[in-house]
């Protein structure tokens, strides 16, 4: 065998050492490389007993502005090696640590444990310690303090609107605004507040302001100048003073109607209006006083001659022949504000014979520019305008060429005119067709009370014809007619007596054109222009309108008055028809005498 293995390698000695030197050199690297191999894989050796745990808390966020906000506190549970160096971390549950506050102020800040959360509230820069501490697991105990700070101011301005009010009162409401600003008094953001964010009050009580504070509204009541102080505030600021004005004043008007009665007396009634002015005197709403707002009581005159109803504010004048003064005081419940009312009853007239058309005691011309005659002509321009105080003291009793005059009372105008109707169209109407049977009426005439029935008709066409006093011996036709003269509109009035005719006079006949134009001989005419109203020196309605006065006023500030147009004639008076006492009407006189 040797020689045989001798024989097939002839270099046996040294190839076989080398190859076998190889071999383990390669064996050798490879086991070099398992070696690192198994070194990387191997884990770190575990901890020993002397590494150690600690509990970190982190605050989100650390600072607010003064309009305070929401946080959230966060724990980690550290491990670390005996040098300190950490290992492992991982987040502490909720119910493994809890908050509370070590200082600053209770009332800003609001702390959530179950969450692990606070609430800072709105405020000036202010600072707060909150101490979380680990209450479960193996950091039990361990804790740490945590600074929060709420830097800058906020502020709350507070106003009415409107602030001022007239006397009439009204609604007002408070407005507040918040402003956030950082610690060097920039401004941040500002906002409206909302109704829920503040609370306001009286500062001191008064029944003339009403608060609702759930809308942040307040009444301010009807009254005289005044002023009142509101207060307003949020939770934990310092209340601000708000102050309201109430200006002007009330002032209380009392009229009563009528203010002049016939010797037969009559009811009147008292009525109140309260108007509300503002700083300057201007009336800003005005309405009518209730019953149970003010009191009627008689300041002077004869007892027995009147009678006061003070619950329904009515009163009665006595029949008397003799004339009577009485003044009424109405007195307003509010403010005792009082003022005068004086009614007066005329004298019995001695009845004088009638004459034998009731147009007969109308004079045919108005009274001159002058005041001292009776106008030449019914030229407009001849006509005198004269206001109401100075035509009852200058014409109630005047003689003009020897002869006696009177300003005619309503119920003597009534006698030519008939009253306005409360609904259209009137008795005497000169745009629509109209038609009236047995109305009844009551006037006067030299001093005679005379009532009877009388009918009209009115075809539309700026006539109206009547029969009227039926029943008396005054009966007769009249022919009402709107019309021109000289390039001046009139009114043409034309009357006749149809006494003692039989068979009777009807409406039906009289109603006709051709009535009129017969048996004209005995009609009476008057002519009266349209010289229109004298208003502060100005005259206006001009060849229109005419206006005339009575001598019977209609309370303080209005009188009665014969009044025409183009749609009709009336006798009336008030605000509606413009019959204020100041104003300049024309005059036409009356006459008893034949």
């Amino acid at each position: 065998m040797g020689k045989l293995f001798e024989k097939s390698y002839p270099f046996q000695t040294f190839g076989y050492s080398t190859l076998i030197i190889t071999a383990m050199k390669k064996i050798f690297s490879l086991c070099v490389l398992a070696f690192a191999m198994f070194s990387c894989n191997t884990p770190a050796p575990k901890p020993t007993v002397e590494s150690k745990t600690k509990a970190e808390f982190k605050v989100s966020p650390a600072t607010f502005t003064a309009e305070g906000g929401k946080g959230t506190i966060e724990g980690i549970l550290q491990e670390m090696t005996p040098e300190g160096k950490v290992f492992q971390e991982k987040p502490l549950a909720k119910s493994d640590y809890t908050l509370s506050l070590k200082s600053g102020d209770a009332s800003q800040i609001t702390l959530d444990n179950e969450n692990s959360t606070f609430i800072v509230s709105p405020g000036a820069s202010s600072t707060f310690e909150i101490e979380a501490k680990v209450v479960n697991g193996v950091a039990t105990g361990q804790s740490q303090v945590l600074t929060i700070v709420r830097g800058g101011k906020i502020s709350y301005t507070f106003s009415s609107e409107p602030d001022t009010f007239s006397s009439a009162g009204g609604k007002g409401k408070i407005i507040g605004i918040c402003k956030v600003m950082d610690d060097k008094g920039n401004l941040l953001k500002e906002k409206k507040l909302d109704v829920n964010d503040f609370t306001f009050s009286l500062k001191t009580e008064t029944k003339e302001v009403i608060i609702h504070n759930t809308t942040k509204e307040f009444d301010m009541i009807k009254g005289n100048a005044a002023t009142f102080e509101l207060e307003a505030s949020c939770a934990g600021s310092d209340p601000q003073t708000i102050t309201i004005k109430r200006v002007g004043k009330l002032v209380y008007v009392f009229s009563a109607d009528p203010i002049s009665f016939i010797p037969n007396g009559g009811k009147g009634r008292v009525t109140g209006i309260c108007q509300a002015t503002d700083a300057e005197g201007n009336v800003v709403e005005a309405y009518n006083l209730k019953k149970n707002e003010f009191m009627l009581s008689l300041k002077s005159g004869n007892a027995s001659e009147i009678r006061i109803n003070n619950a329904h504010k009515v009163f009665e004048v006595l029949k008397g022949d003799e004339e009577a003064h009485f003044v009424l005081e109405a007195s307003a419940n509010a403010d005792g504000t009082t003022q005068e009312l004086p009614i007066h009853r005329e004298a019995r007239k001695t009845p004088q014979p009638l004459l034998n058309n009731p147009l007969e005691y109308v004079a045919e011309y108005n009274i001159n520019v002058e005041g001292t005659d009776f106008a030449t002509s019914q030229n407009v321009d001849d006509c005198g305008f004269f206001n109401f105080e100075t035509a009852v003291k200058n014409f109630s009793k005047i003689s003009i060429k020897g002869k006696k005059y009177y300003l005619p009372t309503k119920e003597e105008w009534l006698a030519i005119i008939p009253i306005k109707r409360s609904g259209a169209p009137d008795y005497v109407d000169f745009d629509n067709p109209n038609s009236f049977d047995n109305i009844e009426e009551t006037v006067v005439l030299g001093g005679n009370i005379i009532t009877s029935h009388n009918d009209y008709r009115a075809a539309g066409n700026l006539v109206t014809y009547a029969l009227r006093y039926k029943g008396t011996d005054m009966v007769s036709a009249w022919k009402y007619e709107y019309g021109e003269m000289n390039g001046v509109r009139i009114l043409k009035i034309t009357s006749r007596s149809v006494k003692n005719i039989t068979p009777e006079v009807t409406i039906n006949e009289v109603n006709k054109p051709a009535y009129w134009e017969q048996n004209t001989e005995n009609d009476v005419v008057r002519i009266l222009p349209a010289c229109g109203l004298e208003n502060g020196g100005s005259i206006n309605a001009k060849g229109a309108y005419g206006f005339y006065w009575t001598s019977t006023p209609l309370d303080s500030e209005y009188a009665w008055a014969m009044g025409f147009l183009s749609s009709g004639a009336i006798v009336y008076g008030g605000a509606d028809g413009l019959t204020y006492s100041r104003l300049g009407f024309s005059i036409r006189l009356f006459c008893d005498e034949q």
